[in-house]
């Protein structure tokens, strides 16, 4: 078997397999997530696509063969493009704090991939880039080949000048990924044009890619709770990390919102209905808050039934479509108990001199007065 296909079928089962991941463990609703699920997706497809050429190429001169491998190259062409262009989005996505400079880029690049799609669509059917010989059904370089490796290397570069100028804003373990991510499909071409050397024309650099890809994803992973700092019952993170980030990455915040949470009546609850049934509604407030978090939404578990969730660079409208979104969410998500659940629930926001600790008082005054209507409510209908 062609070295090529083993290399490319090795690299689908591995993209292929981080795809279900994120599918069935439901990270791929985060915006960064979501960004990564599509580059591995157009990585497997390139990869498909590259094997059938290799495949197909010079097996005779059949009108259809022809056309396949016609398509397959030019789907290679479309993958690389898109799943580079792709990788800018996600280490954007993956920025702590995003400035107008970095907005102005993603725009710019975009605008950079529509014509770049454009330019190569009006390639393709003058055979510029690659051109497939009829007779024999193999494909040869065009006149300008090498303009979809240009492009794909525009936007690595571009994206290594971006992770580079923000590293202060990135965690430290997404800056290392990110950077060799962005660094190894060079390093990948350099191996394949060693292999060229000895074994013959091949593309296993786009396979190896793959691996980066894998690298990438086991760092980013949320299922596997390696970490101390979060909590195993819910898989948000604890009071401690909470802690932590306010020592260091809540520091000097250009805009912020803070959504305090607290259960009512779970004491209740667990006295006459167990145990099982309080984890039952901590299990259902976390979740609606977890499938809401993003790049700059985190959310942790302060106690036993008190949630916080701290929304950075934000304005105060999305504060309040973040509590719309989450209440949304915990009717769609509740089953039909025997009890009632019911969360009080405290926010503020400010932008311009930030004090976290002082939004986090306001959200959890808000909070206690909640409680307290709740509370009044509920002795109010008893004496009924």
């Amino acid at each position: 078997m062609n070295i090529t296909i083993g290399f490319d079928l090795g690299g689908i089962l591995l993209t292929v397999i981080i795809v279900l991941f994120l599918l069935f463990f439901k990270q791929a609703k985060l915006k960064d997530r979501k960004t990564f699920l599509f580059i591995c997706i157009f990585i497997s497809v390139t990869l498909f696509s590259d094997m059938m050429t290799w495949i197909l190429n010079g097996r005779g001169g059949e009108w259809d063969l022809y056309i396949s491998n016609y398509i397959f190259t030019n789907m290679v062409e479309f993958g690389i493009l898109s799943a580079n262009f792709l990788f800018v989005i996600y280490a954007y996505q993956k920025l702590k704090t995003k400035n107008n400079f970095n907005i102005s880029v993603i725009y710019v690049l975009f605008g950079f991939y529509v014509v770049f799609l454009a330019f190569l669509f009006v390639c393709i059917p003058l055979n510029l880039v690659f051109k497939i010989d009829f007779d024999t059904n193999t494909y040869i370089a065009g006149p300008i080949w090498y303009i979809v490796y240009i492009f794909a290397s525009f936007f690595l570069i571009i994206s290594i000048v971006m992770i580079s100028i923000n590293y202060r804003f990135y965690k430290k373990s997404d800056f290392i990924c990110l950077l060799i991510l962005a660094v190894l499909p060079f390093v990948t071409f350099g191996i394949n044009e060693v292999v060229r050397c000895f074994y013959g024309n091949t593309t296993i650099w786009l396979s190896l890619m793959s691996i980066g890809l894998a690298v990438v994803y086991i760092n980013d992973q949320e299922f596997a709770i390696l970490d101390a700092g979060f909590d195993k019952m819910t898989g948000l993170k604890t009071r401690n990390n909470y802690l932590r980030m306010v020592n260091s990455d809540y520091k000097n915040l250009k805009s912020c919102g803070v959504i305090f949470f607290d259960i009512n009546n779970l004491k209740n609850v667990n006295n006459q209905f167990g145990h099982e049934a309080g984890d039952r509604i901590i299990m259902q407030v976390s979740q609606a808050i977890k499938e809401l978090q993003a790049s700059n939404i985190h959310s942790y578990r302060l106690g036993g039934d008190e949630f916080i969730t701290i929304y950075t660079n934000c304005q105060r409208g999305e504060i309040e479509e973040y509590v719309q979104k989450w209440k949304f969410l915990m009717n769609t998500n509740a089953n039909t108990y025997k009890y009632e659940v019911d969360v009080a629930c405290g926010t503020s926001y400010a932008e311009e001199n930030v004090v976290l600790e002082d939004l986090v008082r306001e959200a959890d005054s808000e909070m206690y007065r909640q409680k307290t209507d709740y509370k009044k409510k509920n002795q109010e209908d008893s004496n009924r």
